[in-house]
């Protein structure tokens, strides 16, 4: 599964996924700002088949806080 978010993250920013890692975050992704923030919620939601809360789609700020909050979801990443 992480692999599945690496690709979902990759596509939305046009980055290749070997450029995501645990130290990928806003702040490391130039594109990253609130219209791509938005696309990428809803690329996960699509992926995963789920859906974010508010608070959650807040606290999507990198790769290692989205795994957390996929695992707290009860997906395995």
């Amino acid at each position: 599964m992480e692999e599945k978010l690496k690709t979902v993250i990759s596509n939305v920013f046009g980055l290749t996924s070997d450029k995501i890692d645990e130290s990928t975050t806003m702040e490391s992704i130039e594109q990253w700002d609130s219209l791509k923030h938005m696309e990428l919620i809803m690329a996960i939601e699509e992926k995963f088949g789920i859906v974010f809360e508010t608070e959650e789609i807040l606290e999507i700020t990198s790769f290692t806080g989205i795994k957390d909050i996929l695992r707290n979801k009860r997906l395995d990443i």
